[in-house]
């Protein structure tokens, strides 16, 4: 069971690469972390890239949000939630 969960993870994160990647400048490197939430199905993933830097919160979610309509099922965009962190705030907090 634990496999095939990986397997979905996996999956879904490289369909969200492809898709950062066609939408973030290539000046800008970006990493993916997975995380589960306190629900075994619901997943928090990270998206770690200095091109989120700078005020502006609401268009950084609205970025991300597009994102995951482009690369998520419905299903998917359920179990699944992007969450945008610079370089600083993800070395702050450990990742």
């Amino acid at each position: 069971m634990a496999g095939a969960k990986n397997a979905v993870i996996r999956k879904v994160m490289g369909r969200l690469r492809k898709v950062l990647r066609a939408h973030i400048p290539d000046r800008y490197a970006f990493r993916l972390r997975a995380f589960p939430t306190w629900q075994d199905s619901i997943w928090d993933i990270l998206v770690i890239s200095d091109f989120f830097r700078g005020k502006g919160l609401v268009r950084r979610l609205a970025f991300l949000r597009q994102v995951e309509e482009e690369a998520l099922t419905p299903e998917e965009q359920f179990r699944f939630r992007v969450l945008p962190f610079t370089e600083r705030e993800a070395r702050e907090r450990g990742l």
